[in-house]
C-alpha cells in the first residue's frame, strides 16, 4: 500500500495526473420569461447538484427527475404541477433529490420516489390516485406536506429506512397512509382527517412508529395485517385500531401506550396472567392474556370493541359495547367466560376469521347471558324457561356469522334488558350480621367483597350446602386456619363486626340468579331487589331461618308459609325433597 501511494505521488509531481477543476452547482431558473419556460427542458440541460427554481405558475408537465438536483418552487403553494390526467406528476429516479415548495396534482401517481436518499419539502399533492408513493427506495423523507383527493395519502410500497413528518391528509382520502412491505418506518405529526377506510393501513411491514398523530372521523381505525414490532404511542385515534394476522406474533410483538381513542384510552396487554381491568373507557387488546377479569369497561364507536388473540380462561362481566364496526373480535380465543354484558347496535356483534366465539362460555353458572340489542325474541316461559324472569325463552340469538355465511347461537340466555351499573351498600352493625348481596361480580375472594370492612370485623363464616361443611376466616389468623371463600350472589354469610360499617360492592344488575338447594339446610342470599314472600320459594323448601339480632344464637326459624325474604339479608332454607331443587330468583320480583 505504501509504494502504491508513493507511485501516486510520484506521478502527479510529474504533471501526469490532473486534477478535475473545482465544480460550481448551476441554478437554472425556469417560468415565463426566464431562460426555461418548463421545468422539463431545465431538467435536460441540469447537471449533477444543480438547483432548478421554479417561479410561479401553472406547469403541465410530466417529469421524470434522473438527475441529482434540488427542484424548488420559488415559495410554498406558488408553483402547480398539473399532470394532465396522465401517469405520474413527477417520477424521482436518481438518488439524492431535493423537492421543495411544489404542488403535484391531476395524475394517477402525484410524486412518484424510487430513488434513494430523496426528500420531499413543503409540497401539496392532491387529485391522484396515489399521491405520494415511495417505491422500492432507501432512505426517503418527507415533512410539512399537505395531500387530499387521493385513495391512498401517502403509500410506502417495499422501502426502508422512511420518515415521514408533518403530514396532513384531509378529505377525501381512503387510506392516509399504506405501507405495503415496508421496513424501519418513523412516522409522526400527522394528522388525517375523515378517511373512508384506515388512517394508517399498516401490512407485511416490521419495524414501524407511528407516534404524536391525530386521526379522526372514518368509519375504521388504525390496521395492522401481518406486521410485526409495530410502536404507536402518543396518537390520538377516533376509532382505535385493528390489528389482523396468521401469527401470534402478529398480535403480539407490538408495544402499544398513551395513545387515546374516542374520548377514553387504548389498552394493549400481551402475555399476562391475572390481570383485573375494571371501569376503563376506551378500546381493549388482549393478546396471550389468560385468568384475567374484565368487568364494567365500556368502548364506544370504534373498530372493534375488544380484542382477544390466543386469550384463554379469562372472565368478562358487566362490560358495554357499543355502536362498534365489531363489538368483540376473537382470534384463536377459546375457553372464556362472558356473561351480564350489553353488546348495542354493533355493526358486528361478535366477528372471527374462526370458530373460536363457538369454543366460549356465554353464560352465568347462576343464571343469564347477554344483552343483544337486537335480540327479539319473548320472556314467555317457553322451552323450559320461566316467564317473566328477564331471560328470553325464544328465538335464542345467532350473532356469530362465520365465513362460510352461517349463523351461530352463542348465548342460551338472553337478558331482556341492558346490564346497569350498580353499587350496594349494606348497614352492618356491631356484632353478628347475616347478609348479602344481590349485585353481579366476577367471581371474588371474600377479601376483596369485604374489603371496605377491613379492619372493623373479626370473624366471617360460610356454610356450604353442597358439602356439608363450614369455611371460616379470621383477620391476623395463621393462613393454614383460615379458608379462602368465593362469595357471589347466590351466597348468605355471617360476619361479626367489631364497630359499624358499610359493606359497599360494585357490580351489575342481574336478570334471575339460579341458586341450587339441597336436601337439609342451605345457607343462601337474597339476590333481588323486592320483597319476596315464602309462598314464592320453591317446593320443597318448608322452613326459613333469618337474622333476629334479639334472639339466642341470633336466629329465628318459621315455617315458609309465614315469611318474607328481603333484598341484603341472608337466609338458611330448610329442604325436605331429596335431590336438587332450583330456586331461580328474579330481580325485579317474585318468579
Amino acid at each position: 500500500m505504501l509504494s502504491l501511494t508513493l507511485s501516486l505521488c510520484l506521478v502527479a509531481s510529474a504533471g501526469l495526473f490532473h486534477l478535475p477543476d473545482e465544480v460550481t452547482a448551476a441554478v437554472l431558473e425556469v417560468g415565463p420569461g426566464m431562460e426555461y419556460e418548463t421545468i422539463g427542458s431545465a431538467l435536460e440541460n441540469a447537471t449533477d447538484g444543480d438547483t432548478i427554481l421554479v417561479h410561479q405558475g401553472i406547469y403541465h408537465e410530466n417529469l421524470i427527475v434522473d438527475k441529482i438536483v434540488e427542484l424548488r418552487g420559488v415559495d410554498t403553494g406558488g408553483v402547480v404541477i398539473d399532470g394532465s390526467g396522465l401517469g405520474t406528476t413527477v417520477d424521482i429516479t436518481a438518488h439524492g433529490v431535493l423537492l421543495r415548495n411544489i404542488s403535484a396534482l391531476n395524475s394517477t401517481v402525484g410524486v412518484r420516489v424510487g430513488g434513494d436518499n430523496v426528500t420531499i419539502e413543503n409540497c401539496e399533492i392532491h387529485d391522484t390516485v396515489n399521491a405520494l408513493v415511495f417505491y422500492e427506495n432507501t432512505g426517503g423523507y418527507g415533512a410539512n406536506l399537505t395531500i387530499g383527493e387521493a385513495e391512498d395519502g401517502v403509500l410506502i410500497w417495499y422501502s426502508r429506512d422512511t420518515y415521514l413528518s408533518n403530514i396532513t391528509v384531509h378529505e377525501p382520502v381512503q387510506r392516509g397512509v399504506r405501507l405495503v412491505g415496508a421496513r424501519e418506518v418513523l412516522a409522526r405529526d400527522m394528522h388525517v382527517t375523515n378517511p373512508g377506510y384506515h388512517p394508517v393501513y399498516i401490512c407485511g411491514s416490521i419495524h414501524v412508529t407511528v407516534e404524536d398523530s391525530i386521526f379522526t372521523g372514518g368509519e375504521h381505525g388504525l390496521f395492522l395485517f401481518d406486521s410485526q414490532s409495530v410502536t404507536l404511542s402518543r396518537n390520538h385515534m377516533a376509532a382505535g385500531m385493528g390489528i389482523h394476522g396468521t401469527s401470534p406474533e402478529n398480535f403480539g410483538s407490538h408495544h402499544v401506550e398513551h395513545n387515546t381513542v374516542n374520548g377514553g384510552e387504548l389498552y394493549y396487554f400481551r402475555d399476562s396472567s391475572g390481570l383485573r381491568l375494571s371501569d376503563l373507557t376506551g378500546q381493549i387488546i388482549l393478546v396471550n392474556v389468560t385468568h384475567s377479569v374484565v368487568d364494567r369497561c365500556m368502548s364506544l364507536q370504534l373498530e372493534n370493541g375488544i380484542t382477544m388473540a390466543y386469550s384463554r380462561h379469562n372472565l368478562l362481566v358487566g362490560n358495554t359495547f357499543m355502536e362498534n364496526f365489531q363489538g368483540m373480535r376473537f382470534i384463536a380465543s377459546t375457553g372464556n367466560t362472558l356473561h351480564h354484558n350489553n353488546f348495542i347496535n354493533n355493526t358486528r356483534q361478535v366477528h372471527s376469521p374462526d370458530n373460536s366465539p363457538m369454543e366460549n362460555q356465554w353464560t352465568d353458572s347462576l343464571g343469564g347471558g347477554n344483552h343483544w340489542s337486537d335480540y327479539t325474541g319473548d320472556d314467555d316461559g317457553s322451552g323450559g324457561g320461566h316467564a317473566g324472569d328477564g331471560v328470553g325463552d325464544t328465538r335464542i340469538p345467532h350473532p356469530f356469522q362465520d365465513k362460510g355465511g352461517g349463523y351461530h347461537r352463542l348465548d342460551p340466555e338472553p337478558l331482556m334488558n341492558p346490564v346497569s351499573r350498580l353499587s350496594t351498600s349494606i348497614p352492618v352493625d356491631p356484632g353478628w350480621n347475616f347478609v348479602s348481596y344481590g349485585v353481579v361480580t366476577p367471581y371474588l375472594l371474600h377479601t376483596e367483597i369485604l374489603e371496605s370492612l377491613d379492619g372493623k370485623y373479626d370473624k366471617l363464616f360460610v356454610y356450604d350446602a353442597t358439602v356439608g361443611t363450614w369455611s371460616s376466616y379470621v383477620p391476623g389468623r395463621a393462613e393454614h386456619y383460615n379458608h379462602n371463600m368465593v362469595l357471589d350472589r347466590s351466597m348468605g354469610f355471617w360476619i361479626h363486626m367489631w364497630e359499624f360499617g358499610e359493606l359497599e360492592v360494585e357490580g351489575v344488575s342481574p336478570a334471575r340468579t339460579a341458586i341450587n338447594l339441597r336436601h337439609g339446610w342451605n345457607m343462601v342470599g337474597m339476590p333481588s331487589r323486592n320483597v319476596i314472600h315464602g309462598e314464592g320459594l320453591p317446593e320443597g323448601v318448608t322452613v326459613v331461618g333469618f337474622f333476629n339480632h334479639s334472639m339466642e344464637y341470633n336466629m329465628e326459624y318459621r315455617d315458609v308459609a309465614e315469611v318474607e325474604l328481603v333484598p341484603d339479608y341472608g337466609y338458611m332454607l330448610k329442604v325436605d325433597t331429596h335431590g336438587t331443587v332450583v330456586w331461580n330468583v328474579a330481580w325485579n320480583g317474585d318468579t
